[in-house]
């Protein structure tokens, strides 16, 4: 390199190391209310643009600007938040675009600003107006308005902090079921065995009754006397055939009262009951024997 161009290029560098690393800002063209012509829309676009510069932001020139959006209606028309500012700043590779919409009353003019950032999003506002000015005082205040705005410190773009994701709930093992046995059968309580004992002693009256009424039975039309021919010395003979068929026919019914006791005692059914039942008649008795089963 030669020694005579060494100053020049630190010269260069100089000149040019304030505007390294300073935030690249375009200005969006400014919608008019009501609709003005292209001229005074392209004024106050450069307005807009020495506002930014202003402001130690390294600006791409209007003119620039109007001319790589106007390849697209939309971009041209765009003055606000929206995909297309983010489009516009993707297509210029800023970091700050400023929205303005004038708003002309005679020789009032009402200035609306919008700071947006490479995504299109709101992040900054400013609204200020020029009453009864002419148009190069108008132009300066948009100047002003847009310097101001743009010197605003701005929030830092927010950043998603992804939440590593909860851990998966613990599965707590439970020990198994005990298993389920049957219940032992209900053991019936059985009171005192009164049936039992009515069959035992309706049995023993029945052997008794059979048997005296058989002897009764046996004896009867004997003599009573003890002479030595009793057949012929006796006037009086035993009359026991009806007693001693009344005894066995007591004695057979106290024996099947007995077994049907005894029956009964020992068959496993609670709700069974039986009706026994003697009806006395003339020389002997009627058993009745009757139950529900």
């Amino acid at each position: 390199m030669s020694p005579s161009r060494l100053p020049l290029l630190l010269a260069g560098l100089f000149v040019a190391g304030p505007a390294f690393g300073a935030p690249r800002g375009a200005a969006l063209l400014p919608s008019l209310k009501p609709a003005g012509s292209p001229e005074l829309r392209d004024r106050f676009h450069e307005a807009a643009t020495r506002g930014l510069q202003q402001a130690g932001i390294e600006v791409i020139p209007a003119a620039e600007i109007r001319m790589r959006l106007g390849v697209s209606d939309e971009m041209m028309s765009c003055s606000g938040v929206g995909p297309c500012a983010a489009r516009v700043g993707l297509l210029l590779r800023t970091d700050l675009l400023i929205a303005s919409e004038i708003i002309v009353s005679g020789k009032d003019y009402s200035i609306k600003l919008r700071a947006l950032d490479a995504a299109g999003r709101d992040v900054g506002h400013l609204d200020d107006s020029c009453d009864i000015c002419t148009l190069n005082e108008a132009d300066q205040a948009v100047t002003r308005a847009v310097a101001k705005l743009a010197s605003q410190p701005r929030p830092a773009e927010s950043r998603v902090v992804e939440q590593p994701p909860p851990p998966p709930p613990r599965v707590v093992e439970q020990p198994p079921p005990p298993p389920v046995t049957a219940p032992p059968p209900a053991v019936e309580k059985r009171g005192f065995p009164l049936k039992l004992v009515l069959g035992i002693a309706a049995g023993v009256v029945g052997i008794i009754g059979i048997s005296v009424g058989a002897y009764l039975v046996s004896i009867d039309g004997n003599p009573t006397c003890d002479a030595m021919d009793p057949v012929h010395h006796c006037k009086e003979v035993y009359n026991t055939v009806g007693g001693g068929g009344a005894l066995i026919a007591l004695g057979i019914v106290s024996l099947a009262g007995a077994g049907t006791l005894l029956y009964f005692e020992f068959r496993p059914t609670p709700k069974t009951q039986a009706r026994i039942g003697l009806v006395p008649t003339i020389g002997g008795g009627t058993l009745t024997l009757g139950g529900r089963f």
